[in-house]
């Protein structure tokens, strides 16, 4: 069985400290790593992430994934040393380029975002090094563990450059199809470029609806894959996951702002494929099944159903879906 996450999300509007301690109990229940997601315009990862190392002691904790357009390569490196310093080598450092509707919303022009991650990428290290610190006559915070680098991918070609760059993967949204495909190409490319296949770990997190009422909880995975089915990365990963109808409706949805009909592009058979809802028992062999694909680590992201808090459906799906 992979090992467990649970993202947690500090754009909801709940306390921060409400979160922390959130953070606090999954570490109690065997969560093996915490992950947290950054919203625009809502949290800085980083942060959020230093204030759960200093409140707990065993788990891992990973920005899922911090936006590099937002952050020069030097700034997020000292940050990350910082964090890994304090956490004692828990800290992981996920990033990814966003997405360029968000981004051009805020006046940011993304160019090639794949060629951006891999120059951000060499910076990072080089910066990790201490040089350019010390050419400055500063000290850079060098923790006792190095900060592990993981890419957010969404296609092959950034999974193939993980092989190469990262170590690590971040994925999101996959079929157990698609994820066996994924590994096999970190696998192979990490072998072509001198690494032992094994050096990248791959982690997917998948979204979770748990309630006993399996019908209200499909409804609320559609209405929650919504968003998703509009933003153009992943509307191209649900085409290239085998669901080309449900990324024509979608793409076709966002064009015209039908947020029903875009909530309606996610068939059931997209969410059975890639989300879990349901009974506790469910959930628990839908996540069983997907660890049979070899992934590393699966991160649970809390989804919450008929419009209850979604403070609530945080604590439930930690509870229900704790390590066994």
């Amino acid at each position: 069985m992979a090992r467990l996450a649970l993202n947690l999300a500090f754009y909801t509007g709940d306390p921060y400290p409400d979160l922390v301690h959130l953070g606090q109990q999954a570490e109690e229940a065997g969560y093996d790593c915490l992950m947290v997601p950054e919203g625009i315009e809502g949290n800085d990862s980083l942060l959020c992430c230093y204030m759960l190392v200093t409140a707990t002691n065993r788990v891992r904790v990973a920005t899922n994934v911090a936006n590099i357009y937002l952050r020069d390569p030097s700034l997020c490196a000292v940050t990350a040393a910082t964090i890994q310093q304090a956490s004692q080598g828990r800290f992981i450092l996920g990033i990814g380029p966003s997405h360029r509707p968000v981004l051009q919303a805020m006046g940011i022009e993304m160019g090639n975002a794949r060629e951006h991650l891999r120059k951000y990428t060499m910076e990072l290290r080089k910066a990790f090094g201490g040089a350019r610190a010390k050419n400055l006559g500063v000290h850079f915070p060098h923790p006792g563990e190095p900060v592990p680098i993981y890419f957010g991918a969404l296609t092959l070609e950034t999974v193939r450059m993980a092989g190469e760059l990262a170590d690590g993967l971040l994925l999101v949204h996959c079929t157990a199809q698609r994820l066996a495909q994924v590994i096999r190409a970190t696998r192979e490319s990490a072998r072509q470029f001198g690494r032992r296949p094994d050096e990248v770990a791959v982690v997917t997190s998948v979204q979770a609806y748990v309630h006993d009422d399996v019908k209200l909880a499909k409804e609320a995975a559609r209405a929650g894959m919504a968003i998703y089915m509009g933003m153009p990365y992943y509307n191209r990963l649900v085409r290239n996951s085998g669901f080309a109808s449900e990324a024509q409706s979608g793409a076709a949805a966002w064009e015209r702002g039908d947020k029903a009909a875009l909530a309606a592009a996610a068939s059931d058979r997209l969410l059975d494929a890639i989300t879990i809802y349901g009974p506790a028992s469910r959930c628990r062999e839908r996540l069983s099944a997907l660890g049979q694909t070899g992934v590393d680590m699966i991160g649970i992201i809390p989804g919450a159903v008929g419009g209850e808090d979604p403070l609530f459906s945080v604590k439930r799906c930690l509870s229900a879906l704790a390590p066994r």
